[in-house]
């Protein structure tokens, strides 16, 4: 056998095994995201396995936090269930001190399950939710996971928070979640102003969950929290009510809805329509009448389109509505194009569906040059 036979052979056999880069193999699971209290920078952070007996295996230690309290953990190809913990220094919101999250009482956050690229932030509300989901099923880390997030109106696992400084909530890159998100944080370090330990606060959050979301006194407390940091002389963020946050309506039970339009949709390219809400329901929305970021979102083909909202609330003689305009990026179809994030006012029943209205008469749909289309129609459904 001479040797460019052997040297065939050989690139053979590394193809065969995913040699030279084209590697057939699984993706490796990567886990990463933003450690706060406030941000956790040069913090330490191990991944456990959790295992169907309960127990917990390290996948990964000893990872570290950058400047902006980010981590990343390659934990090769594992999928499953896991439990990230963190510990470290921070800047404490409230008071600009230097505080410790020990190694002996970490911040927590766990998934369900873990394959891929996965986004995982670890904070005191990813913890309470560790907290209550007591013990650490994939079920109940599930249940958990998505009873906070809709408690304190933000993806506590999926949104990653920013430092409360004028560079970070100004930036254009920072979204409206995460500046919410940042802002409850710094709400429970305005709680620890007094000396109270970090635990104690998610002892008496946790004490506050009800069947519903969180009793009206705990979300009280909790709200009173926020305002009291805004007006704190240590607020850098520019936010200058809870008014311009989605922070207002914590404790309150959303009621999510989906805009339908029914019709041919293809030529649509501008759409807006007024929406009645029934007594007790809100919207979440600035001083200036303008919806929030995450109140409501473009779905199905009118993803990535432009969307905005207003909101006028209700007054003796009218009903609360929402103006909705769209302008789709491409091209409309039939079928959901709008999710939208609606709140029940305390002791407020959960409406009816027929309590909202499309107003017809206040639709208007356009086509290329603002020419006016018709045989399209708006109606509305409860997102399941």
């Amino acid at each position: 056998m001479n040797i460019r036979q052997l040297c065939i052979i050989a690139l053979f056999l590394l193809t065969a095994c995913g040699g030279g880069g084209g590697g057939g193999g699984a993706a490796p699971t990567v886990i990463g995201g933003v450690a706060s209290k406030g941000i956790i920078v040069g913090g330490t952070v191990t991944v456990y396995a959790l295992n169907a007996d309960g127990s917990k295996t390290v996948l990964r230690k000893d990872i570290p936090t950058d400047s902006n309290g980010r981590y990343s953990a390659d934990v090769g190809g594992y999928a499953g269930p896991v439990v990230v913990e963190v510990w470290g220094d921070y800047t404490d919101e409230a008071t600009g001190a230097i505080k410790h999250i020990t190694q002996g009482e970490p911040l927590r956050a766990a998934l369900s399950s873990v394959s891929g690229n996965v986004a995982l932030s670890v904070t005191p509300l990813t913890d309470l939710a560790v907290r209550q989901a007591g013990t650490l099923t994939a079920q109940k880390i599930l249940a958990a996971n998505k009873q906070i997030s809709e408690i304190f109106k933000v993806d506590i696992t999926a949104t990653a928070p920013v430092a409360t400084t004028a560079q970070a909530f100004q930036s254009s890159q920072t979204t409206q979640a995460q500046k919410d998100y940042s802002l409850a944080l710094a709400a429970i370090s305005q709680q620890m102003k007094t000396g109270t330990q970090l635990s104690a606060v998610l002892d008496t959050l946790q004490g506050g969950i009800t069947d519903t979301g969180l009793s009206e006194q705990a979300a009280h407390t909790f709200t009173t929290s926020v305002s009291e940091f805004i007006a704190n002389d240590k607020n850098q963020t520019g936010v200058a009510s809870i008014a311009d946050t989605s922070l207002k309506a914590v404790g309150l039970t959303t009621v999510k809805l989906v805009l339908v339009l029914e019709g041919n949709a293809a030529a649509c390219k501008g759409l807006q329509t007024v929406i009645t809400l029934p007594a007790g329901v809100t919207m979440r929305a600035d001083t200036s009448g303008q919806i929030l970021d995450g109140a409501i979102v473009a779905a199905g083909s009118a993803s990535g389109g432009y969307l905005t909202g207003r909101y006028a609330a209700a007054t003796q003689s009218e009903s609360a509505t929402i103006t909705l305009a769209l302008t789709p990026a491409g091209t409309l179809a039939a079928g959901a194009i709008v999710e939208i994030n609606a709140d029940i006012a305390p002791g407020s029943a959960v409406p009816l569906l027929s309590g909202f209205t499309v107003d017809g008469g206040q639709s208007n749909f356009s086509g290329e040059h603002g020419v006016e289309l018709s045989g399209m129609v708006l109606s509305l459904m409860f997102k399941i």
